[in-house]
């Protein structure tokens, strides 16, 4: 299985580094292996959203692999409360997100 770790990308670069990962797997052989998106639990509503729209583009699996402030604070030692301040955009890229894929659907 191939994992891609594609970060805190905007959306357009993210499709297209999933579009190259595709690429560059369908070149080696493998067609099929799911791609995984790593984010922050933070952008998972709009970040799910995209990797379905993306996986169909792509005609494989994309996924996505999420971890959450509990072990960023740990990495960091660190007791940061989770981003509110995050969660209006958020809503709104995953309202965008919703939209496109909706239409990808027919």
């Amino acid at each position: 299985m191939m994992l891609a770790r594609l970060s805190m990308i905007n959306n357009p670069v993210r499709a297209a580094v999933i579009g190259i990962v595709d690429a560059i797997t369908k070149a080696a052989g493998d067609e099929s292996a799911p791609i995984a998106h790593v984010t922050s639990g933070t952008y998972r509503p709009s970040r799910t959203l995209g990797a379905a729209f993306a996986g169909l583009s792509a005609g494989r699996p994309v996924g996505i692999a999420t971890y959450g402030n509990d072990l960023l604070n740990e990495i960091k030692g660190d007791n940061a409360p989770p981003p509110a301040s995050q969660l209006p955009s958020e809503l709104h890229e995953m309202s965008q997100q919703a939209a496109k894929l909706r239409e990808a659907l027919g």
